[in-house]
């Protein structure tokens, strides 16, 4: 199961021609997720540091809206793990990875507004590592809605 969460962050476009850009974020948020395999359900909340480099394809990247798609790496470098199950809160972060490589993919965005763009973009990442250090499985996946504005 998911649990709603926030990002927030900075990102650097380098463009490479009109239609393709390269930009690299650095992005801090707080990751959620619970199970139903148990009863009572169990929740797990922590914090990463997320470093993605997604590769654009724009389209109409001179107009007023721009659509694009995204796909690239992403690291995370996870912080503390706590666990909540049946009311009872543990720290569980020396049963969890503190790196994850992902891939992401994505689709968005970028309508001018004033001198720059508001831009608009939802992401689907893929952990492509077990972040269990026990005998279980635990893979990311997450569905991100991005906003922002780009100067």
């Amino acid at each position: 199961d998911s649990g709603a969460g926030f990002l927030v962050g900075l990102a650097v476009a380098i463009r490479f021609n009109e239609r393709w850009s390269l930009e690299p974020e650095v992005l801090y948020g707080e990751l959620k997720f619970s199970s139903r395999s148990f009863d009572p359900e169990a929740r797990i909340r922590s914090r990463a540091v997320l470093l993605p480099v997604p590769v654009k394809l724009h389209w109409n990247a001179t107009g007023s809206v721009s659509p694009h798609v995204a796909a690239g790496p992403q690291l995370a470098f996870i912080g503390r793990t706590r666990q909540s199950f049946a009311g009872v809160e543990t720290d569980v972060s020396d049963d969890v990875r503190d790196v994850d490589f992902e891939l992401l993919l994505g689709a968005g965005l970028a309508i001018r507004a004033g001198r720059g763009r508001i831009t608009l973009e939802l992401r689907h990442a893929i952990g492509l590592r077990n972040l269990d250090e026990t005998e279980n499985e635990i893979k990311v996946r997450s569905l991100q809605l991005l906003v922002g504005y780009q100067f």
